[in-house]
């Protein structure tokens, strides 16, 4: 029996051990744990399946998205094409005075017409770009459906234009890096591009449960701004 009981307490003792053991390679020493890395943050963002949402404009939206598009439109050409026009009308203004004085001095009737060109290239030059502004020009331009996907780091935009427009379909993405501009007007979310492309989405197309998410995304992807 004591025999008998000395193996037993033997084997007893020797899964004990074996028990130990195994619970030692078992147990976490946070030797695996890491960081995620921006790359499969990225992949996980990609695989997102985004917020989407379909809409039309109506009257009252596309009046106020013209305005919005003609105040982007406005305030970019004057920080960015104000200097350059005065260079030009300056070089213009001179070639102008030297034909003008060519004229008078009786070198050739070529000169004064020399003389109304570069009055009228230089007259173009300032109104040419306010055409594009007319307000029909821009209500026009948010005719058609949107179809729009709401992703953390980029905004997808695909437009279906009206039968009457030479491009039938538009796509754009809009990348969630901050280097665009939101605003918040009245019922309508504000996006700009930093290539200037304008997106107005109404609040009425986005299911309520998602409102504060595409908010969200749309904030901190963006720089605020108002018109």
């Amino acid at each position: 029996m004591d025999t008998h009981s000395s193996r037993s307490d033997m084997d007893n003792d020797n899964l004990s051990v074996k028990r130990n053991e195994d619970n030692e390679k078992n147990c976490w020493d946070g030797s695996e744990a890491e960081f995620v890395d921006d790359e499969d943050v990225e992949e996980f963002e990609e695989h997102y399946s985004g917020i989407k949402f379909c809409y039309s404009l109506n009257d009252d939206e596309k009046e106020e998205s013209a305005k919005i598009l003609k105040e982007s439109i406005s305030s970019r050409q004057n920080k960015t094409m104000f200097k350059k026009n005065i260079i030009r009308t300056a070089v213009l203004a001179v070639a102008a005075a030297v034909f003008l004085v060519s004229f008078i001095l009786g070198y050739g009737v070529v000169n004064i017409v020399m003389t109304a060109l570069c009055v009228l290239v230089g007259l173009a030059m300032w109104y040419i770009p306010h055409l594009y502004l007319n307000k029909n020009v821009l209500y026009k331009s948010f005719n058609g459906t949107y179809n729009v996907t709401v992703y953390p780091h980029e905004v997808e935009v695909i437009k279906n234009n009206c039968k009457e427009e030479k491009l039938k379909e538009e796509k754009w993405i809009i990348p969630m890096d901050e280097t665009g501009q939101f605003a918040e007007k009245d019922d309508l979310l504000v996006l700009i591009s930093k290539e200037g492309n304008i997106l107005t989405i109404p609040i009425r197309a986005i299911e309520p449960s998602f409102i504060a998410d595409v908010q969200g995304i749309l904030f901190t992807g963006t720089k605020p701004t108002e018109f």
